[in-house]
């Protein structure tokens, strides 16, 4: 008898403590705690005009929430001087309470792309990022609002200058 109302009383508690939780941790104070910009040591981002144009970003999520969530599927945009492309990421990125993680990026630039780099290299576009994405967590699931982020740490590979076109 007293396994029976302990077994059930464990199964109450399993229901209402998430429930409860969910009121006083809303999803926008969830939304608060997760922090997303790009990499700032190292190289951030990397455009690369060569043979085959790519771009690189490191992206570094931050959790300061007290319960671990799941990003899923990152997706969103590149922008310098215009917008570029679009990139995604259909991996989930389990991030722990109070921890960060690291997502790298590779996304392919067409030839267009490439020559506009080049062509507007010296104008000093500021190279921005708009990202968004899907959090899983035990209370909240949810798409993250897209976030606009800003890039310091710039790197051009094979990206100089056109020469006289004929």
């Amino acid at each position: 008898m007293i396994e029976l109302l302990g077994s059930a009383l464990l199964r109450l508690g399993a229901w209402a403590l998430p429930t409860v939780a969910r009121r006083f941790y809303d999803q926008e104070k969830l939304n608060s705690q997760i922090k997303i910009r790009v990499r700032g040591d190292g190289d951030g981002v990397v455009f690369n005009c060569g043979e085959m144009p790519s771009v690189r970003v490191w992206l570094r999520i931050t959790n300061l929430s007290p319960i671990d969530v799941e990003f899923d599927r990152i997706f969103g945009e590149i922008s310098c001087g215009s917008r570029l492309t679009a990139f995604y990421d259909l991996n989930r990125h389990l991030i722990k309470r109070a921890a960060e993680a690291e997502v790298f990026l590779n996304v392919s630039l067409t030839a267009d792309h490439a020559t506009f780099l080049r062509r507007n290299r010296q104008n000093n576009f500021q190279t921005t990022l708009s990202v968004s994405g899907y959090i899983y967590s035990s209370l909240h699931n949810y798409q993250l609002p897209y976030r606009e982020l800003s890039a310091r740490n710039v790197e051009f590979q094979n990206c100089n200058s056109l020469g006289a076109t004929p």
